[in-house]
């Protein structure tokens, strides 16, 4: 249905004539029909995996099958760059450049000197914190 429907939009995008209607609607339809498809395909899985999890004894196993079934949220990947304004792929290096990163912004030689710290014996506060 793909190629198709890949053949059809090539054939509108070449057409000279001003009538491209029939082309359109065809496209349309093959589309409709390839996400009908899609989404039945995407129900059968869902089915087969809910069975699996209903059938099985084995907590591994329902536990597999519930996280398959759940789907996989993938975490989105951060853009990290080197010294050199070069992009990291590799995740140990993209973490190693934002731990020294904060190191250097909270410990390094440009960052605040830390808090004193308090003298004497503790007492509730005077003013609350949510009157300033």
């Amino acid at each position: 249905m793909s190629e198709e429907r890949k053949r059809l939009l090539q054939l509108l995008n070449n057409n000279e004539y001003r009538d491209r209607k029939d082309l359109r609607s065809k496209i349309n339809k093959l589309s409709n029909d390839i996400k009908k498809r899609l989404n039945t395909l995407r129900i059968e899985v869902a089915n087969s995996l809910a069975d699996s999890i209903n059938n099985t004894d084995d907590g591994r196993k329902m536990f597999e099958a519930v996280r398959q079934l759940s789907g996989n949220k993938k975490s989105d990947s951060i853009s990290v760059f080197n010294d050199n304004n070069q992009l990291v792929d590799n995740e140990s290096d993209k973490a190693d450049i934002i731990r020294n990163y904060f190191e250097q912004h909270y410990t390094g030689p440009d960052s605040e000197p830390p808090l004193e710290p308090f003298v004497g014996s503790p007492q509730p506060l005077n003013n609350p914190i949510t009157s300033f």
